[in-house]
């Protein structure tokens, strides 16, 4: 539809900067040195611009309420649950969602073809855009919400993820009081940032409860590779007869663990408490079933999907990320020092 109202596109053109940078300056978020910023508000002024008196709603060249979900694999259920918690809040909100893979093929950029399409806006999940992507997607005015991005993203962008430092914590308040007091983290090399957190969560929740130190782990990201890392802690406890006590940033790792405790000659969990964190449908079927941190993969994409469509309809590229709380899946993998396993089935949230 024509109409005469000042739009940012207006601003950009007489300030010769980009939309993205425009939308930044008047949304006052955003990495815009002074010079710019105040170039662009006082042009704003000149033109008598008024927030929000842009039509709403898609542009004209956007093909229909159309957003978009991009990750480098739709494959396993981490994927799965994703896709299900994305188009459930999609749909509510009345938009499509577009599937988008990460190709390794050169020059066939995902954030190029999201930018072409010109869609209203779009999730990544478990990847991290470029500094570069970024930028494109800003400069066409398109919003990005980061869904459990592996590393910190380059620029200033919302993310959402589960609560991994806090959930780590829960992990340790668990063991804690089952009475372990030898206690050992594993982690994945390569370090993802969700990772991390978790890992700092227990070590911090330690340190303040008991003051002692935890000692770490770190092992590839396959169950053979943490069985295989694991298994000399393993044998070494075996030989000294003490009881431990082990979290695992991941439930993948958690399985390795199993696996090692069992080729060590220990019983899980009366020599060794296993807890893991994901709770993924595939490692649900280990025996003795896993104590572990659930982490709410259908309702973190679906809080993407929902702040995405806040910034759609906000007309701004920067909104506050989000965290959804973890819960503690208490099975029997775990329990006290040479003792009866947990009680199965509690929850704490």
């Amino acid at each position: 539809m024509v109409h005469d109202r000042v739009t940012q596109t207006d601003i950009a053109a007489r300030a010769g900067v980009s939309v993205g940078v425009v939308s930044r300056v008047l949304s006052g978020r955003g990495d815009v040195s002074q010079q710019t910023r105040a170039r662009v508000m006082r042009i704003a002024r000149e033109l008598g611009y008024v927030r929000g008196a842009e039509p709403r709603g898609r542009p004209a060249s956007s093909p229909g309420n159309v957003v978009e979900l991009a990750l480098d694999g739709f494959d396993g259920s981490w994927g799965l649950e994703v896709v299900a918690g994305a188009s459930r809040a999609a749909t509510k909100r009345g938009l499509d969602l577009v599937l988008v893979a990460e190709r390794d093929e050169p020059g066939d950029d995902w954030a190029e073809r999201v930018r072409d399409r010109r869609s209203l806006g779009v999730v990544t999940g478990l990847m991290t855009p470029t500094r570069q992507q970024l930028e494109m997607l800003r400069d066409a005015a398109i919003p990005l919400v980061v869904l459990d991005p592996r590393t910190d993203p380059p620029l200033s962008v919302p993310t959402v993820a589960a609560a991994n430092r806090e959930g780590g914590a829960k992990a340790a308040r668990h063991l804690l009081k089952l009475g372990h007091r030898d206690l050992l983290v594993v982690t994945g090399a390569p370090a993802y940032r969700f990772g991390r957190e978790r890992a700092r969560g227990f070590i911090a929740q330690v340190e303040r409860t008991d003051g002692r130190r935890v000692d770490s782990l770190a092992v590839g990201w396959s169950a053979a590779e943490a069985r295989d890392g694991v298994l000399p802690a393993m044998r070494e406890r075996a030989a000294s007869g003490r009881p431990l006590a082990v979290f695992c940033t991941s439930d993948l790792f958690a399985a390795g663990v199993m696996r090692a405790a069992g080729a060590a000659g220990l019983s899980i969990p009366r020599d060794v408490s296993v807890v893991g964190f994901d709770d993924m449908p595939a490692f649900r079927r280990l025996s003795p079933a896993l104590t572990t941190v659930r982490q709410p993969i259908r309702e973190m994409a679906g809080a993407a999907v929902e702040l995405l469509a806040e910034m759609i309809d906000a007309r701004t590229l920067d909104l506050p990320g989000r965290e959804i709380a973890t819960e503690l899946l208490v099975r029997r993998s775990t329990a006290a020092p040479g003792g009866d396993v947990s009680r199965e089935g509690s929850r704490q949230s």
